[in-house]
């Protein structure tokens, strides 16, 4: 069982968008964490949540999706510290990844399941992904993927 998750804007956003090809997708794993106890994981400095805030729209699904974990009792958004072993900081620094991007990995580090699910193939590449799992332990997968496995 699933304590918690990051996702990444693009599945957010991608769930509102009639011509992503993976919509059906990013609707399934909101609606998951609607019907479920699972939390979303964001940075208590706020990065994740501005640029949530910035990308989706008022009344978006993935809009609508945060203002009810927001609001659940008990609520279901999980603020992490972002310090991480710098070794770990390390690690994640030297793959190349926008550094906007970087905040999203070091926290699915501090969550429990270590589950990172994204769309972006620009960055997070498949040997990236691999490298993410094999020397940090981070789960990067996208929104299908993450519904089949858990």
């Amino acid at each position: 069982m699933i304590v918690d998750l990051v996702v990444d804007t693009n599945v957010l956003v991608h769930a509102s968008n009639n011509n992503f090809c993976k919509q059906q997708n990013c609707i399934d794993v909101i609606e998951r964490l609607l019907n479920s106890n699972e939390c979303i994981c964001m940075d208590e400095n706020g990065f994740i949540n501005f640029e949530y805030q910035k990308h989706l729209k008022h009344g978006s699904l993935g809009a609508t999706l945060l203002l009810v974990l927001l609001n659940a009792k008990p609520i279901r958004i999980k603020y992490l510290d972002r310090e991480i072993p710098a070794v770990i900081n390390k690690r994640i620094n030297t793959t190349g990844i926008k550094k906007s991007d970087r905040i999203f990995v070091r926290i699915a580090f501090k969550s429990v399941d270590k589950i990172l699910v994204t769309h972006d193939y620009e960055d997070f590449t498949t040997k990236k992904r691999e490298y993410f799992n094999d020397s940090i332990g981070v789960s990067v997968m996208e929104s299908g993927e993450f519904i089949e496995n858990y």
